[in-house]
């Protein structure tokens, strides 16, 4: 078993565990704090999120912990799936009056993010494996579904290539170790 923990919001310090399997490696507490302090101290509150290539959830927990209003977390592992929800069931607390909204998807990235077209997304988040690459249907379908002023965090190996269609752009990049940290917006 593995774990991270959550390293800011309301929560804070709890621990997210997981089953430790080949090529299941959650982003650091490094990448994930400046992963947030780039979106800004306040750009989760009431953000709808998705978590594509979720693994262990993480990015999604902490999105939530910042207070994002709408998390969805696609991964094509169903025990990677119910982890995630046995964390959120654990982290939930009824009558806090929060407009919630926590979806789950056991499927393949791309064809998951054909489904759900007619949603807005404020922030996404992309850490796949590093041996795959996203593919240019996939780069087009989250512009779509990306809001004016939406942004695609994407996390992968510091030599992986990207190539994103003309109506997004490559608005910073940052390298941590083996990794490379892309903050991708639409063009205006």
């Amino acid at each position: 078993m593995g774990d991270v923990r959550i390293i800011a919001g309301r929560f804070k310090n709890r621990k997210v565990v997981f089953d430790d399997r080949d090529g299941l490696r959650p982003s650091s507490a490094k990448v994930r704090g400046a992963m947030f302090s780039s979106l800004g101290p306040s750009a989760c509150q009431g953000a709808k999120v998705i978590d594509l290539y979720a693994g262990s959830g993480v990015l999604g927990l902490e999105a939530w912990s910042r207070g994002a209003q709408s998390i969805t977390w696609v991964d094509q592992d169903a025990k990677s799936i119910e982890n995630i929800r046995r964390h959120t069931t654990l982290w939930s607390q009824p009558n806090r009056g929060e407009r919630l909204q926590l979806r789950f998807s056991v499927s393949d990235v791309g064809i998951d993010i054909q489904r759900v077209k007619k949603r807005s997304i404020d922030i996404a988040f992309m850490d796949p494996p590093y041996a795959l690459h996203p593919s240019s249907a996939l780069w087009e379908a989250l512009e779509n579904l990306l809001t004016n002023n939406g942004v695609i965090l994407y996390e992968s190996d510091a030599k992986a290539p990207v190539a994103l269609p003309e109506s997004l752009v490559l608005t910073r990049q940052k390298r941590y170790g083996q990794s490379l940290l892309r903050t991708i917006e639409k063009k205006n």
